[in-house]
């Protein structure tokens, strides 16, 4: 396809990026003109909300995807709108198209979401700890954080506890109870009461970097099953 539009040079050298705003709504006419001047030779690509846009590394303005995507946000004042812009990785082959386009929609699909640790309005699947993650089959994700926080997501559910949405502010606070009592809007006795509850339930050591990479790990896996369920709805 991309060579019966004349950009088969885009194969060797290119970035998909996915963009969304936050207000559900539509990027407006001249924030796509100002895009189409930043980027040239790119292509875009509706899909529902979402504007894909296959960008020519090699072209003018390729080769500082990020920074001539600030400026534009920047100039046009998009921040006002929410608008989030998931990057995926560089393609250098064709297998990496499917791959560049999973990250990119994972990333803004997070960044919509308003997930911890994307606040930025451009998103990659590394900024978020996701690559590798992103291009995974949605029922494989869920099995595998079934799998591993079920106990915790089944009292969350049947008896009201915030058993996930702890570990996931205790991990991303180093483990430090007062930054997540305050974070949480909970007393330190409540936060310090539910970690223990949490390893007896997981049967986890939270002292062990091996169990908080295991659960860091599924945690970013929720992260994107929660932002592409959403999606998906």
């Amino acid at each position: 396809r991309l060579a019966l539009i004349g950009l088969s040079g885009v194969v060797s050298s290119a970035q998909v990026l996915v963009l969304g705003a936050r207000s559900g709504g539509e990027l407006s006419e001249r924030f796509l003109r100002g895009l189409r001047a930043t980027f040239p030779r790119c292509v875009f690509e509706r899909r529902d909300e979402r504007l894909v846009v296959l960008i020519d590394l090699e072209a003018p303005g390729g080769e500082r995807v990020r920074g001539a995507m600030e400026d534009l946000l920047q100039r046009e004042n998009c921040e006002s709108f929410g608008i989030v812009v998931g990057m995926g990785r560089v393609c250098r082959e064709l297998i990496d198209f499917s791959m560049s386009y999973d990250e990119a929609r994972a990333a803004c699909e997070v960044g919509l979401s308003g997930s911890a640790g994307a606040e930025g309005g451009i998103l990659s699947a590394h900024d978020l700890g996701i690559q590798g993650l992103a291009s995974l089959p949605l029922a494989q994700l869920q099995t595998t954080v079934r799998d591993t926080l079920g106990p915790l997501i089944e009292s969350d559910e049947r008896r009201g506890t915030a058993f996930v949405e702890t570990i996931r502010v205790l991990l991303a606070n180093d483990r430090h109870l007062p930054a997540t009592a305050s974070a949480l809007r909970v007393h330190y006795n409540t936060v310090r009461n539910r970690v223990v509850r949490i390893e007896e339930l997981l049967g986890v050591d939270l002292g062990n970097v091996d169990d908080r990479f295991r659960l860091e790990t599924v945690l970013r896996m929720d992260a994107v099953v929660r932002a592409l369920s959403r999606r998906d709805r």
